[in-house]
């Protein structure tokens, strides 16, 4: 029988997944909980992480991740869980070896690049999908550095259907099997417009201070990547206000380089310390910290 693969977010693992996924399951590149703030995390990881990974028992047979969290610890001398920081594992696909590849039935992964790369490679007994593929998803996850030509048609075609799993299945099956896909070539395509709106909703940048912020409505269609980096280009520090897509509720999407920790500043419980997302009522608390940081 075929691996099932599922692309996901941290707040999707619940107990309920837990009883519907078919036999064995390997965890790839998903974080505890969330990333918000520690007394809000404490309560979302025991509702999701913690009874998913109780309602899967010994089922659970590798949990590979490197998004420092406080919980980690309670899970130090479990051979399962490859935890491993952002420094020691710049991507996740690093984490996926040869030695640490088990039988499985299903994989949980990351629903972003990082995710799909080390998901095919896991498939594919710890070897790269394609030459260079691991580079690639640290490429992808740190924003630092060239894509090849094969990893910018996935992330562009990602970028073009950000909330379609089929486009991430469609991907998937591309990796481990090296047949070209015709829906990610048409999905790659698709996003030339979406880059060309995006340089349009750049031109809105207000700088306050060391900050770049930009509003963003619902009807509009960008890449929020590419206008984080391009704010980063002109202030040390750039803000995207946005509609939540899961929530509903306005957020604002904060991207710094490598020296800011935001995860510390803001107090929240885990996360990439310069890439972080806060409720929108927290603006005027952003502005003041950054600006007097």
């Amino acid at each position: 029988m075929m691996i099932e693969a599922m692309f996901l977010k941290a707040l999707d693992l619940t107990d309920k997944l837990a009883t519907g996924v078919r036999g064995k399951v390997v965890v790839i590149d998903i974080p505890f909980g969330s990333s918000k703030n520690t007394q809000e995390d404490e309560k979302t990881y025991q509702e999701t992480t913690r009874k998913f990974i109780l309602a899967l028992g010994e089922r659970l047979v590798r949990w590979f991740d490197h998004h420092p969290h406080r919980h980690w610890d309670e899970f130090k001398n479990d051979a399962r869980f490859i935890l491993k920081s952002k420094k020691q594992a710049p991507a996740c696909a690093l984490l996926i070896r040869p030695e640490l590849v088990c039988e499985v039935d299903t994989i949980i992964a990351h629903d972003h690049f990082d995710g799909l790369i080390s998901a095919a490679k896991y498939v594919l007994n710890g070897q790269d999908p394609y030459p260079g593929a691991s580079h690639d998803a640290i490429v992808a996850e740190n924003r630092v550095g060239e894509l090849s030509k094969k990893g910018n048609r996935f992330k562009a075609a990602l970028r073009a259907e950000p909330v379609d799993n089929n486009m991430r299945q469609a991907i998937f099956r591309e990796l481990i099997s090296a047949r070209r896909s015709a829906l990610v070539d048409m999905a790659a395509l698709k996003y030339g417009k979406i880059e060309f709106e995006t340089l349009k909703l750049a031109q809105q940048y207000v700088l306050v201070g060391r900050v770049a912020i930009v509003y963003a409505t619902e009807a509009d269609r960008f890449d929020l990547a590419m206008l984080l980096v391009i704010g980063q280009a002109l202030a040390k520090v750039a803000i995207v206000k946005v509609v939540s897509q899961r929530s509903g509720n306005e957020v604002l999407k904060i991207a710094g380089s490598k020296e800011w920790d935001f995860v510390t500043m803001f107090d929240l419980a885990g996360g990439v310390p310069n890439r972080v997302t806060l409720p929108a009522e927290r603006m005027e608390e952003v502005l003041y910290k950054i600006n007097q940081g």
